[in-house]
């Protein structure tokens, strides 16, 4: 996945979004024949020990299960109706607990989903079908907006641990404290090691100072990959816009031939694909993913929801 400096790549886009924000033109494109909305899927969980959340011991010792559901079911638990335009903050209306947590009947809690990035086995089931309905699955562009932290800068991400449980605490503290020191043995090697050719990020610094394609409102950087690429996992090891701490996906990518285009916006919790009447039916009918058909011109705001207003 090599570093593409011609932006002249990505310019067939600019005719087709709109400069003002209107809806979700200014991100996905005009000129297609249909257009699907992929949910990110959300995040359940709930201690293994006691499977509830409730209570003052809140089980955090015990291990933690983790699943991944539907936005459908967050409407079924909220109360709500799911459909097209539904937006999570609306769909997610059940009564919370005491920690002001959605916890369903089964002792579930529902997390929101992933903001600008679809998972990496929802978007190996996408990469499938867009794979067969283009003519250069093996051609493209993956594109990555740019200000994500670490990716050009210096600037990094870092993890906070919290627990209810005292002596979690305490072991918690001795790991972060032996990793912060492991840290900076590996920053002080770096440091060491960087020579000209090291960007302050994780790109190298021809990359971080390269061209970019302008688009409404976001500047990305452009890397040679087919759309196949992405349907095995092992992407993530290749990607260099990437790297363990965060398995960002690409916020556009569309095939040589522009049969389609993805587009994970930075502010979107799903993901848009515009293309042909057979793909977007390919992708709705497909199981293993949430996906429903969109219009032209959709309204994907909270204020496009008008399904599920909030009662006054």
């Amino acid at each position: 996945m090599d570093w593409v400096g011609d932006v002249g790549r990505g310019e067939w886009l600019r005719e087709r979004l709109d400069v003002r924000w209107r809806n979700m033109h200014s991100a996905v494109p005009h000129g297609f024949e249909a257009f699907a909305r992929v949910f990110h899927p959300v995040t359940i969980d709930r201690p293994a020990g006691t499977g509830t959340w409730s209570g003052p011991n809140r089980g955090f010792a015990s291990g933690i299960d983790y699943r991944s559901v539907p936005w459908a079911r967050v409407a079924e638990v909220g109360g709500t109706t799911m459909h097209p335009l539904a937006q999570f903050g609306r769909l997610n209306r059940g009564v919370p607990n005491e920690y002001n947590e959605l916890v369903d009947a089964d002792g579930w809690r529902y997390s929101e989903p992933a903001v600008g990035t679809l998972d990496v086995a929802a978007l190996a089931a996408v990469a499938a079908h867009l794979a067969a309905h283009t003519g250069t699955p093996d051609a493209g562009i993956a594109a990555v907006w740019e200000g994500w932290g670490g990716l050009v800068s210096g600037t990094g991400v870092s993890v906070i641990m919290v627990s209810d449980d005292e002596a979690a605490d305490r072991a918690s503290d001795r790991e972060t404290e032996a990793g912060e020191a492991r840290l900076r043995q590996a920053a002080l090697a770096a440091m060491v090691e960087t020579d000209d050719a090291r960007g302050p990020g994780l790109l190298p610094a021809d990359v971080s100072s390269g061209a970019r394609l302008r688009l409404p409102g976001r500047d990305y950087v452009l890397f040679d990959a087919g759309v196949r690429r992405f349907v095995d996992p092992a992407w993530l090891t290749d990607a260099p816009w990437t790297d363990s701490t965060w398995p960002q996906s690409p916020n556009l990518i569309w095939p040589d031939d522009h049969a389609w285009v993805l587009v994970s916006e930075i502010d979107f919790d799903s993901t848009v694909i515009a293309g042909s009447r057979a793909l977007v039916d390919a992708l709705v009918a497909d199981p293993t993913i949430e996906v429903l058909e969109l219009r032209e011109g959709a309204d994907l705001t909270s204020e496009g929801d008008t399904v599920n207003r909030p009662p006054h």
